[in-house]
């Protein structure tokens, strides 16, 4: 950790482990770096502003509703006079990342490469917005060929504990598809989507009829 100058943090090689010690960790990063304009204190108003360059990120899913990302809960206040009358994390930027997700139930697993994401509180809505995007990847569904992921995009909007994908566009081998709609993130893996794809048949063919395609 370094103070760069007052208010401005780095953190090099950050690491939050999975469920053990074997598994793969939830969040990798390179460097994060922390902002706490200190001008707002003045105003009794604290935020932070975070970016973070390198980061890889794991999340599985295992049968009986369990996962592996972290229970991240505030710690309750302790009586007496507070610090600060809000406290706003006012956006979280992270670039050259690399995401994956395990369903180990299912089982089958997508992985994210080159993504960039964008997690911005939005006066004007009073939440939470995002976008995401990403150029390449790969999608292996039980023990069929894997399949090539070209680019995904997606915004969202953070509804208290819904969270609202107003569009998802995702490119793959043989498939393009836009989706939108809910997960409830206090009841994971509930949801709700409407999906409209296009196929195209003879790449799917060798995803999932390898060996057998004439």
């Amino acid at each position: 950790k370094a103070l760069l100058r007052p208010g401005h943090f780095v953190f090099e090689d950050v690491v939050i482990e999975g469920l053990t010690a074997d598994a793969a960790p939830f969040l990798k990063a390179d460097r994060i770096m922390v902002s706490v304009p200190w001008w707002a204190m003045f105003r009794r108003q604290l935020i932070i502003e975070v970016e973070m360059d390198g980061w890889e990120s794991t999340i599985e899913s295992f049968p009986g509703n369990k996962d592996s990302v972290p229970k991240l809960r505030p710690r309750p206040r302790e009586p007496g006079p507070k610090w600060f009358d809000t406290t706003t994390v006012e956006h979280v930027w992270g670039r050259d990342g690399h995401f994956r997700f395990i369903d180990h139930a299912q089982p089958w697993n997508v992985t994210f490469d080159k993504m960039a994401m964008n997690f911005v509180w939005a006066p004007s809505l009073d939440r939470y917005v995002a976008t995401v995007n990403v150029r390449g990847g790969e999608i292996n569904i039980l023990a069929y060929e894997t399949m090539r992921l070209d680019t995904a995009a997606a915004r969202m909007t953070f509804d208290g504990s819904l969270l609202r994908v107003e569009g998802l566009d995702l490119l793959a081998d043989g498939m393009r598809t836009h989706a939108s709609g809910v997960i409830n993130l206090d009841q994971w893996p509930v949801q709700d989507f409407d999906i409209e794809s296009a196929f195209d048949t003879a790449p799917l063919k060798e995803i999932f009829f390898f060996g057998e395609v004439t």
